[in-house]
């Protein structure tokens, strides 16, 4: 497998990153507008690792490549530091680990880590998310399913309310996930200031101060009870866990609210693209039914195999920002302070240096050999270095038994002709596919 060259301390003053200017600037705007970060391929195919995108008043970075990606999350990530959120994000998100840098980003996340550890999650949760699917599922009929993206956006919402919270599954699911459906609702509808008194922002602040009330009224009761199972809220408030005095009602909430509304929307549109890529090649599809026909729960090593793949040519988190802090080099060009940075796993994860045939879904790639032979940052569906996600074990295990589960009981089809259903980052239509019962 071909390799990046690795980088080179250069003793010449840093020079301007190439990038596109004039009609072919132009060109890439347009190109942006109607795909998305599919337009940033051709990008990287044709100015290298590292390219600047000049517009009035700001530069853009496209960093690619393992060795430039790993500059920016990891060697120098106290350099590169994600923006503070519209203040419509953080009375959403609140101040989250995900929305800080430096000291306070590190307490929260030594904090919060060890509640995610990959055997703790494989151990715990595996049978709590079960019956989570299994709920989803129920309410399920074969045939064409033409709102199959919003049913996996609402299976997914409901796993994470009852993984995160440990609600009933019901009516008390449903109330906390409609709660958490309508503060996002407003937030993806505010434009104007958050101070001005208009509709919409009245009625997105009144949807925060529902979710906020009965978010942090679970979290005072499960403080009075104490742990009562497995969820993570039970986690957030064993009085065994670290620093636990120091964490207050506030941040609790604001770490599980931001992990739940992340973790849902990741995983619904993840498990969106599995299914279409599983329908389109029905060979991978027969041989995931094999294997999980016979396993109980998330499936075996093919499974995984899919899973990864899925993850590599249709990553949900296909894109990172970062705002360089101070003035930088990586390689041989200049980072100045303020540009926009941006690390894309789209890109990434379509390199041919890395991926032989990188658009074709191939899951039997995923050789322990191929895997140990593969880069550093050259593979990143959840991130890298200190400011990737947290869960990100949790959300694999929960798409695995999302996968599983569908194919144990249905086989996907595409309803259209496959030509007709290529998708683009972040795709959340309509999925054109039928369900058929399995026999």
């Amino acid at each position: 497998m071909p390799h990046a060259p690795s980088l080179v301390e250069v003793s010449r003053p840093a020079s301007e990153a190439p990038g596109p200017s004039g009609r072919a600037l132009v060109s890439l705007l347009f190109d942006w507008q109607r795909n998305g970060l599919a337009a940033l391929e051709s990008l990287a195919q044709q100015y290298g690792d590292v390219v600047c995108v000049r517009l009035p008043g700001v530069r853009a970075y496209l960093l690619n490549g393992p060795d430039r990606i790993k500059h920016a999350l990891i060697d120098h990530s106290d350099n590169y530091l994600k923006t503070p959120g519209s203040t419509h994000a953080r009375m959403y998100f609140g101040d989250s680990m995900q929305l800080n840098n430096g000291e306070r980003a590190r307490r929260l996340r030594q904090w919060i880590t060890p509640i995610f550890h990959h055997s703790r999650v494989a151990q715990d949760m595996n049978s709590f998310i079960m019956r989570a699917i299994d709920e989803s599922l129920s309410q399920w009929q074969p045939g064409a399913r033409p709102t199959l993206t919003n049913d996996l956006l609402e299976m997914a919402l409901s796993v994470g309310v009852q993984t995160h919270f440990g609600t009933n599954p019901g009516e008390d699911t449903r109330h906390v996930a409609s709660l958490f459906q309508q503060a996002l609702l407003g937030l993806n509808q505010v434009f104007l200031p958050a101070w001005l008194p208009t509709p919409t922002n009245n009625r997105y602040s009144q949807a925060i101060r529902k979710l906020d009330e009965a978010v942090l009224d679970r979290i005072r009761q499960r403080r009075a009870t104490g742990p009562t199972g497995t969820d993570l809220l039970s986690s957030f408030v064993d009085p065994q866990g670290a620093s636990q005095e120091s964490v207050s009602d506030a941040e609790i909430r604001h770490e599980l609210v931001s992990m739940m509304a992340a973790a849902s929307q990741t995983i619904g549109i993840a498990i969106n693209q599995t299914l279409r890529l599983v329908a389109q090649h029905p060979r991978v599809g027969e041989k995931l039914f094999d294997e999980v026909a016979s396993l109980p729960g998330a499936g075996s090593a093919y499974t995984e195999q899919v899973v990864k793949e899925s993850l590599r040519i249709a990553p949900p988190a296909g894109m990172l920002a970062r705002v360089a802090a101070a003035d930088d080099q990586v390689g041989p060009w200049r980072i100045p302070a303020g540009s926009k940075v941006f690390v894309s796993a789209w890109v990434m994860h379509r390199d041919s240096r890395y991926f032989a045939d990188p658009l074709s879904f191939r899951p039997e790639r995923w050789t322990p050999d191929f895997e140990r032979k593969l880069p550093l940052c050259s593979y990143l569906p959840f991130g890298r270095g200190a400011r990737s996600c947290v869960a990100g074990a949790l959300s694999t295990l929960i798409l695995k038994c999302m996968l599983a589960s569908i194919i144990q009981r249905f086989r996907p089809e595409p309803s259209i002709p496959p030509a007709s259903t290529d998708f683009k980052p972040f795709d959340r239509g309509d999925v054109p596919l039928a369900l058929h019962a399995r026999r």
